[in-house]
C-alpha cells in the first residue's frame, strides 16, 4: 500500500519510478530496510546493556566508599549516578541515532544512484 502511494505521488510529481520484485536493486533495498530497525534495537539494548553495567559499579561504589548507607545514616549520590547515566546515554546512542538517517543515503551510494527516496 504503501509503495503504490509512493508511486502515485512520483507520478504526479512527474517522475516515473516502478517498484519491480525482478530488479535486483528493489530486492536488496528491501532487505536492507527490513534489518535496519533489527540493527537499530540490538544497538540500543548493548547500549543499554553498557550504561546499566556503569550504573551498577557506581552503585557498588557508593556502597564501598559511604559508610551508613544501608542504616541510612548517610545519602548516596543520587546526581553522580545521574549525570554518569545521562552522560552514557548520550554517548552509546550517537551511532543507533545517525544510523537511520545515513542508511539511505549509503545505500543509494552502493546501488550507484544519483539519489534515494530520502533525498
Amino acid at each position: 500500500m504503501l509503495f503504490a502511494d509512493y508511486n502515485h505521488a512520483l507520478d504526479e510529481a512527474g517522475h516515473h519510478l516502478t517498484f519491480e520484485l525482478s530488479n535486483h536493486l528493489v530486492i536488496i533495498g528491501l532487505f536492507i530496510g527490513g534489518l535496519i530497525p533489527y540493527l537499530f534495537a540490538a544497538m540500543a539494548m548493548e547500549a543499554v546493556g553498557r550504561s546499566a553495567s556503569a550504573v551498577v559499579e557506581e552503585v557498588r561504589r557508593q556502597f564501598r566508599e559511604i559508610k551508613g548507607i544501608m542504616d541510612r545514616t548517610a545519602k548516596p549520590d543520587y546526581s553522580r549516578a545521574v549525570d554518569m547515566l545521562t552522560a552514557a546515554a548520550i554517548k552509546e546512542m550517537m551511532i543507533p541515532s545517525i544510523l537511520p538517517v545515513l542508511v539511505p543515503y549509503w545505500s543509494a551510494g552502493c546501488s550507484g544512484r544519483k539519489r534515494s527516496a530520502a533525498c
